[in-house]
């Protein structure tokens, strides 16, 4: 970021990263609304859609017809929920001509950045949706207008520099993102009263609207805005988890295996799912399916994802979605407290509004873990052995981490040479293998079926990505084989893109390697919903520089001489 603001191509990136997360909780909503499974191909749209702005916002210049990308694809995320949840004509009408107005009124490196506020505005679905009970108090709808009211309001009504319009859109954002929170969070845990996080999400929109309309907005109204929504988010984490207990097989994985290990049992050989869902009253069927419509019995994550959790069960604790709870505020303030200040409400609301993170990674108990071990690797970049060592650990949790490992090396390599990378793989390994080892030498043989047992084994095709076409009856059947087929070339594509242009996609390294999972056998919605957040987790421009990664190279010298000059 310059002296003299924030650059257009940052302010479109950031704009591009907010309407793929809007147009993935417009179709995701829905669906909570209606409390059904999402149906019909149309969460696949949703997620295509999320997926291709993502990548948009990965070039440091996204093309010019990006932004009319996002209003399309906002435009007919809105009108496909309204005409399912039997929405109001008059409502709809509202919201395209909002969308389109702003689009056209807005400057043009801005738009992208108000379709992506008004995308965040899911509780639209609701209050427009005439057929269907309003699930929240009347204060909480109030506060969800006069959120939308004031993003609307400050971002047109100040027609002053990208600096000062920046810091006045920011607790704009921040006051829909923690509505919507509040607003979903009804559809999952419902309270007759106002409860906590209604009632924090309307003070902060009437504190956040006072800052953003103050003749002169505080420096420091970036952070207190950030604040503000992690303080909502953390509420409607908690409501989450004390009005719903256990509702799914990946939470009750590393909780059973840390009790049957606890036992003095390798739970590669003594697990059976059958067994844990009845330990915690859940019924069979919600364990995964194999191709046959048997159950998938077996453990089938790394050994980290049990060790993490076993020391808190052994102390007593009955639910560990509270570990995943705490990892995710972790995550959430590294993200925010990394970010310059100008930007944390953006960062913030992108966080908070990230419906299905929310819903899979705290509600549902889906191990984070492996999230925070890829974070902290490329942050930690510059560290030579304990960099690669933890991007190992967060691969000895979940085999989600396992796709960022040759985009780390490539990087590695670009940024630090051949040798580095080289040097760096075999500590990857070591990361990975030291929680691994006791149930290596355990069982070798139980260990890596358990472990490999997703990649393997044949599990019914499920997911949000291609396969849902073809579940849907869109697609013909096709052979399992090809989806893998896609998903590999799909990785070699992105790899070969990124290595050929470096320069041109300084986020790609963090944002590419899930996306291939959208071409596979099995792509469930957990996989993505950290994509946009690892997207600008290094942007040079969102984000801050530690003293560690200001590092004077001839290669840099020579790339800032040759920006200085006069074009």
């Amino acid at each position: 970021m310059s002296a003299s603001g924030p650059s257009a191509s940052v302010i479109e990136r950031a704009g591009l990263v907010l309407s793929g997360m809007g147009v993935l909780s417009l179709f995701t909503v829905r669906s909570y609304i209606e409390n059904v499974p999402s149906t019909a191909p149309d969460i696949t749209y949703g997620v295509a859609a999320f997926l291709a702005l993502t990548i948009l916002a990965t070039l440091r210049r996204a093309p010019s017809w990006a932004p009319l990308v996002a209003l399309i694809a906002v435009s007919f995320g809105y009108l496909y929920a309204n005409a399912i949840l039997d929405g109001t004509e008059l409502g709809t009408v509202l919201l395209v001509v909002t969308l389109v107005l702003g689009y056209r009124i807005a400057p043009k490196e801005w738009r992208a950045l108000v379709v992506g506020g008004l995308s965040l505005w899911t509780p639209a679905l609701t209050l427009y949706s005439g057929a269907r009970p309003l699930r929240v108090e009347p204060p909480v709808a109030a506060a969800a207008v006069v959120a939308l009211g004031l993003f609307v309001f400050v971002l047109f009504r100040y027609r002053s520099e990208n600096e000062d319009r920046l810091r006045r859109v920011g607790p704009g954002l921040v006051a829909i993102a923690v509505t919507s929170a509040v607003f979903e969070r009804h559809n999952v845990v419902s309270s007759s009263i106002l409860a906590p996080d209604d009632i924090a999400a309307i003070l902060a929109v009437a504190v956040l609207a006072v800052v953003g309309l103050l003749p002169r907005i505080p420096r420091r109204a970036g952070s207190l805005a950030a604040v503000l929504a992690l303080s909502v988010y953390a509420l409607v984490c908690l409501a989450n988890i004390l009005g719903k207990s256990y509702n799914n097989d990946a939470v009750v994985a590393p909780h059973w295996g840390a009790e049957l290990l606890l036992r003095g049992e390798d739970p590669y050989v003594a697990f059976d799912m059958r067994e844990g869902l009845q330990h915690f009253g859940l019924q069979p069927n919600i364990a995964t399916r194999r191709e046959d419509g048997s159950l998938q019995t077996t453990l089938n994550y790394p050994a980290g994802a049990i060790l993490v959790v076993a020391p808190f069960v052994a102390l007593g604790l009955d639910d560990i979605r509270w570990i995943y709870f705490a990892e995710m505020l972790v995550f959430g303030a590294l993200m925010t407290v990394r970010a310059r200040e100008i930007w944390r409400p953006f960062v913030a609301s992108l966080f908070v509004a990230d419906t299905l993170l929310r819903r899979q990674y705290v509600l549902a108990g889906i191990d984070p873990t492996w999230s925070l071990g890829v974070a902290f690797a490329w942050l930690l970049s510059r560290r030579r052995i304990l960099s690669p060592l933890i991007l190992g650990l967060g691969c000895a949790t979940r085999q989600l981490a396992w796709f960022f490992v040759p985009f780390y090396l490539l990087a590695a390599w670009r940024e630090y040479g051949r040798d580095e990378a080289i040097r760096r793989a075999p500590l990857i390994g070591l990361g990975f293998l030291v929680p691994n080892l006791p149930f290596i030498a355990w069982d070798a043989g139980a260990w890596w079926r358990g472990m490999m047992g997703p990649i393997l084994d044949p599990l019914a095709g499920y997911g949000v990505g291609l396969v849902h076409f073809e579940l849907e009856g869109v697609l013909p059947d096709l052979p399992r084989g090809l989806y893998a087929v896609l998903a590999v070339a799909t990785l070699l594509f992105l790899l070969t893109m990124l290595w050929r242009r470096w320069r041109d996609l300084p986020n790609g390294a963090l944002a590419f390697p899930l996306i291939p999972l959208f071409f596979a056998w099995r792509s469930l919605s957990n996989y993505f919903v950290f994509v946009p957040l690892f997207a600008i987790l290094r942007d040079p421009e969102l984000m801050e520089e530690t003293p560690e990664e200001i590092v004077v190279t001839t290669r840099g010298a020579i790339e800032l001489t040759r920006r200085a000059q006069p074009t």
